[in-house]
């Protein structure tokens, strides 16, 4: 599986996340966009990406 489609799969795991979607890429990186119906800010912690081998980029 090719590591956005693995992206996209964790977004879609957080409660309050719908339709999560690749908007761009950068050479090895992509840039996620989603719809956030939950109360305050989504929070996606490092802890629960590394656990799909994935590391966020600022």
């Amino acid at each position: 599986m090719p590591m956005s489609d693995l992206g996209v799969a964790a977004l879609d795991g957080v409660p309050g996340v719908t339709a999560p979607k690749i908007t761009d890429t950068i050479r090895e990186d992509a840039i996620f966009s989603f719809v956030w119906s939950g109360p305050g800010m989504p929070k996606v912690t490092d802890e629960y990406l590394q656990g799909f081998g994935l590391s966020r980029v600022e």
